[in-house]
């Protein structure tokens, strides 16, 4: 998943610990993605779900990138922080 949607911090929010910041993100992703392509009472489309799908994928891997730098801000020394 990390290969098919690679990490880029520069000009991004990623190096945020906000909870805030990372709740907006997805709000906008529904907003402006999942939530207005789709229809009452009808079914998805493959292209939806295979967008959808790999917007999932994304979040996913920026969760993680997210998670590794919350830790590393609790728990990494003075050294460490110099890499996020």
């Amino acid at each position: 998943m990390v290969q098919d949607h690679p990490i880029t911090t520069k000009g991004s929010d990623l190096s945020s610990l906000d909870p805030h910041v990372w709740a907006y993100d997805s709000f906008e992703i529904a907003r402006d993605f999942l939530y207005t392509n789709v229809k009452e009472d009808y079914a998805l489309s493959d292209d939806y779900v295979t967008l959808a799908r790999s917007k999932a994928e994304k979040q996913i891997v920026r969760g993680g990138w997210r998670l590794a730098h919350l830790m590393m801000d609790i728990y990494g020394t003075e050294k460490d922080k110099f890499l996020w």
